[in-house]
């Protein structure tokens, strides 16, 4: 993958221009509207790492035009992984829908294994655990069944996550083991990366610190190297979290201010929401309450716009710390 982004990184100036040109006429030529599928199909991981979110909507908008099925459910399956990094969950899951009906009518077993695990996502993101957990499941058997290593490995690595979700680290551990052989088959280093980060959230949540440390500083390293601001932003926010609990305070709130920064700057809404109510934690426990309080209120206001799952604990912290006498924990 590190030589596919510098060979990428050299030509990207010539993509965009032939990019830009491709979408201003795609509306009335074909071979423009040809021309934009195959710019959104040619490299779509690179593209995530180089396109802000709703660029790389506008770029797949212009690629639905032509209208050829197959083609159309990859872009609607592109735009619904683009719209769920932007917290439109719901809409996600409409687009996967649509994406996973034209799999099924052509016939593309490949394709119907991808818009199942974009459901799984859209589905844990709301919260239904169980809706997830099946299509991931259903997903799984049939990136079995074509023999697609790296999506199979994909799947092991979100249902890892879930496990963590559902507080089973201990199987969030063995199933992030199980994506990791398999993703190393398939060689691509982001994808290692963030099954090494599902292992690492279930060994904070065994309680095992240091080695979730250990794990997320080689995490970052990847994300760094690669160039993915949007998962960088992300593995700060959990080595925040693994600071704050060795109680190394000033160590967490800066790099809760660094993860911060970087949603904000890419569009993540819902990293950018639970690291505010992360970080609100943190300056409550250093007797900074008037900051806390800002700081979740406005982690409501940002989980609210998207309809996060984490949304009822945080009107809950800040009832609690604003009708409630201070004290500090």
């Amino acid at each position: 993958m590190r030589r596919g982004l510098v060979v990428f990184d050299r030509d990207w100036p010539n993509i965009e221009i032939g990019q830009a040109w491709a979408r201003a006429h795609a509306s009335f030529d074909n071979a423009a509207a040809e021309l934009c599928i195959g710019y959104t199909r040619a490299a779509p991981n690179l593209l995530e790492l180089r396109l802000e979110v709703r660029q790389m909507i506008t770029w797949l908008d212009a690629a639905r035009r032509l209208g050829r099925r197959q083609p159309e459910g990859a872009t609607l399956g592109n735009l619904a992984v683009a719209y769920g990094r932007l917290g439109e969950f719901q809409r996600s899951i409409d687009l996967s829908n649509q994406y996973l009906n034209i799999a099924r009518e052509t016939g593309d077993a490949d394709a119907e294994a991808r818009a199942l695990n974009n459901l799984g996502i859209g589905n844990r993101a709301r919260g239904d655990y169980q809706s997830a957990v099946t299509y991931f499941e259903q997903g799984l058997t049939i990136a079995r069944s074509v023999e697609n290593l790296r999506l199979e490995g994909k799947i092991l690595t979100n249902l890892s996550g879930m496990a963590g979700d559902r507080g089973d680290p201990h199987a969030g551990i063995a199933l992030g083991e199980e994506a990791l052989t398999v993703l190393k088959q398939a060689g691509n280093q982001r994808d290692i990366a963030v099954v090494l980060g599902n292992i690492g959230s279930s060994y904070y949540k065994l309680g095992k610190i240091r080695r979730a440390l250990s794990i997320q500083r080689q995490v970052l390293a990847i994300y760094q190297e690669i160039g993915d601001r949007e998962s960088e932003g992300i593995i700060l926010s959990s080595l925040a979290n693994s600071y704050d609990a060795l109680r190394l305070a000033s160590r967490a709130i800066d790099l809760y201010k660094r993860a911060l920064a970087i949603a904000r700057e890419v569009g993540d809404a819902r990293n950018e929401g639970n690291t505010l109510y992360n970080l609100s934690g943190t300056q409550y426990r250093l007797g900074k309450r008037t900051e806390a309080i800002e700081t979740v209120g406005n982690a409501i206001q940002v989980l609210d716009r998207i309809r996060d799952p984490l949304l009822t604990k945080a009107r809950d912290r800040l009832a609690g710390w604003t009708t409630a006498g201070y004290r500090r924990p």
